[in-house]
């Protein structure tokens, strides 16, 4: 596990959502009234990037299907989606955003 620093906290506006890349995962980050949350970026039901969504309070919606999910845990609060989404561990240091992320495993041919 590894924390990477993503952006400044105010490069996310209050109940806003902004999409990075790091540690070989999309992670998508959305600052509300009670925090910042860190998720996968990607919709389990159908891969869209859930930063082009919408946020609405606490629940964000994907783009494609119109899924929706709890971004304090990542829970299905609406199909078609099935799985929930992973959230990763968040802070605000020094005035960045920092996501503790656990780095995708290599796959090599053997």
């Amino acid at each position: 596990m590894q924390w990477h620093r993503l952006c400044p906290v105010e490069a996310i506006p209050m109940g806003g959502m902004r999409g990075f890349a790091a540690g070989g995962r999309r992670i998508v980050v959305c600052r509300c009234d009670d925090g910042l949350f860190a998720l996968d970026d990607e919709c389990p039901h159908a891969t869209a990037l859930l930063h082009e969504g919408r946020l609405r309070g606490r629940v964000l919606s994907c783009p494609m299907h119109g899924a929706r999910f709890d971004v304090r845990d990542g829970r299905v609060l609406r199909g078609p989606a099935t799985e929930p989404l992973t959230r990763w561990q968040v802070r605000e240091s020094d005035g960045h955003v920092d996501v503790l992320l656990q780095a995708r495993e290599s796959t090599s041919g053997s």
